[in-house]
């Protein structure tokens, strides 16, 4: 279940912060629910992605996400590798481990570790 949370909440807890736009990282981020949400007086804004492990959170949707841009270079990568997880015919246990390995080197790039 999401949390709701605001521009001010995410900042002030987690060290790295990043934006992606609306779907940019939906073959990435296949499988997973994002932790917190925001909406305003037009609905909802954006949905955010933690990592735990590198304390960082990316936030992804239409209007007033926080952080710093992730490269477009860095999304695109990593989409077609997901892509591929996705569209090959692996088992569902297979598939997710594959892709949370994937979306470990993700984020492990995204911050420059």
């Amino acid at each position: 279940m999401k949390i709701k949370a605001t521009r001010k909440y995410i900042t002030s807890l987690w060290q790295n912060v990043y934006r992606a736009g609306y779907c940019d990282l939906q073959y990435i981020m296949h499988g997973v629910e994002p932790t917190y949400y925001n909406a305003g007086m037009y609905g909802w804004n954006w949905d955010a992605y933690t990592d735990h492990r590198t304390d960082t959170v990316i936030t992804t949707g239409y209007r007033n996400m926080v952080g710093d841009p992730i490269p477009d270079a860095l999304i695109e990568k990593y989409t077609e590798r997901a892509k591929e997880i996705i569209k090959r015919e692996f088992s569902e246990r297979d598939s997710r481990e594959k892709l949370d390995a994937l979306r470990r080197d993700f984020w492990r790039e995204l911050i420059g570790g």
